[in-house]
């Protein structure tokens, strides 16, 4: 898989983040997640190129957003517990879909 670097982040895409408050890195991870079945923690701050702490910090408010889901399971090499997230690719939708909606219609400034 190839990584996504936040020079691989459109230009328009991190100026409507950085103009909304967003954070690009969350963009960034939510399309990660919803590009492969499962990962690590390891596995989104090397693809993104950001520390796990990072990607821990963000993974728990997806978490705790209804975004992703995760399940512990004994490491492969038997020593201790993995985390493994996943997106939920309907609630990741549905909250397009309400910004979306939020801003239909609004296409210039109050008359």
């Amino acid at each position: 898989m190839s990584s996504i670097r936040s020079a691989d982040v459109p230009s328009d895409l991190r100026i409507a983040c950085f103009a909304l408050g967003a954070n690009p890195i969350r963009i960034e991870m939510l399309h990660y997640a919803l590009t492969v079945t499962e990962f690590t923690i390891a596995d989104v701050a090397r693809e993104l190129g950001i520390s796990r702490a990072t990607a821990r910090m963000h993974l728990l408010s997806f978490h705790e957003g209804g975004l992703v889901l995760s399940r512990r399971a004994v490491q492969p090499r038997g020593a201790g517990t993995v985390r493994y997230w996943r997106a939920r690719v309907d609630m990741i939708v549905a909250a397009v879909d309400t910004l979306g909606s939020y801003f239909d219609g609004v296409t210039s400034g109050p008359s």
